[in-house]
């Protein structure tokens, strides 16, 4: 029994469907999701028109089931690698259901063994700069003090810089 959500359809399978009724769409249909879903092959009898169509959907079916499990299979070693270098997540101490939430035995519940310590220095060394922003008062003079600020932007003049000579 595959573990995969659904089956895909591809497009390039249109043609072979044309020619087919809707009753025999329908135990396609039907044949499709059950050796999906449950690996069961259809017998379609003495329908030839369902067996040639069967026989183009068939190989694209065990192609994805194929990829589907390899993809799976990587992931899962993936995920085993990351997670079980450090014995953080064993079958144990995984939370698997929502129903099955404990903190004794979940991983939330299982502490950090990372150290903390840093090099960086944590204080803000002190500013030289003078000015407060934004500058005290009400409104007007916040306001002011912007139009002073940003005054001679967008006189369509190219910037020149104040040179001390």
């Amino acid at each position: 029994m595959s573990r995969r959500p659904g089956t895909m359809l591809y497009f390039d399978t249109r043609p072979c469907l044309k020619r087919l009724t809707n009753d025999q769409k329908g135990q396609l249909f039907e044949a499709i999701l059950d050796y999906a879903e449950f690996s069961v092959v259809p017998d379609f009898g003495d329908d030839m028109a369902l067996s040639i169509a069967w026989d183009f959907i068939q190989p694209k079916i065990d192609r994805d089931n194929e990829r589907y499990e390899q993809i799976s299979k990587r992931r899962a070693e993936a995920a085993a690698k990351r997670w079980g270098a450090n014995g953080a997540a064993t079958p144990e101490n995984v939370q698997m259901n929502a129903s099955d939430a404990n903190a004794l035995t979940c991983m939330q519940a299982m502490p950090t063994t990372t150290s903390t310590t840093s090099t960086t220095p944590t204080t803000t060394p002190a500013s030289k700069a003078t000015a407060t922003w934004p500058p005290p008062g009400d409104f007007n003079s916040r306001r002011n003090a912007w139009i002073d600020a940003l005054e001679g932007i967008g006189n369509n003049e190219p910037y020149q810089p104040k040179t001390t000579d």
